[in-house]
């Protein structure tokens, strides 16, 4: 047992380590009025969210993760960084886009880990993907996965109202137990 947690934490620590591209790229991420579920495909470099969202900022509100919170008009932090492997909430007075530019994330080499109960899980490619297609590997575990307009993903009752993971999107997932998460590669 203790052999193939230390070939996993391996794996994880190789897979992290050559996870980004070497050309620079720019993400737009689009945000409605209102709640939003978000990730970025592009590498975070500065993790503290007063950075991030400089581009927002007049139209921000709250961030949130799955139990930390940043409250942008009260200039209050509650431990939240924005991190490739999580996927936050995000409400917006207004809609708003934020052009993330940075190195590229492959998704095949960067491994998310998501915790048995729920998730907030990010999407690393830069293409749209099939949901049954994308978390196939896990779907024996996926008790459900839901996007921000509610429609979810039950892979136990074959029912996919999701459609297709998009670029920027963030979605909550319920784990049965703990599973290691590998995107295909981008098309």
């Amino acid at each position: 047992m203790m052999k193939t947690k230390l070939i996993t934490v391996l794996a994880v620590l190789h897979f992290s380590w050559n996870a980004y591209s070497q050309e620079e790229t720019c993400q737009n991420l689009n945000f409605n009025e209102g709640w939003n579920l978000f990730s970025t495909y592009i590498q975070i470099e500065d993790h503290e969210p007063y950075s991030f969202f400089l581009d927002v900022n007049a139209n921000f509100f709250i961030a949130k993760g799955v139990s930390l919170v940043f409250l942008y008009e009260y200039a209050a932090n509650f431990g939240l960084e924005i991190h490739n492997d999580q996927g936050y909430f995000v409400k917006m007075h207004e809609s708003d886009t934020l052009t993330h530019c940075g190195n590229q994330i492959i998704p095949e080499e960067y491994p998310i880990t998501l915790e048995q109960g729920w998730n907030i899980m990010p999407y690393l490619r830069d293409t749209s993907q099939n949901a049954a297609e994308a978390l196939s590997e896990i779907s024996s575990e996926i008790h459900l996965v839901k996007n921000i307009l509610g429609q979810v993903y039950m892979p136990s009752w074959e029912y996919n109202g999701i459609g297709d993971l998009k670029p920027g999107e963030g979605y909550q997932i319920k784990m049965n137990s703990e599973q290691i998460l590998i995107y295909d590669a981008n098309d």
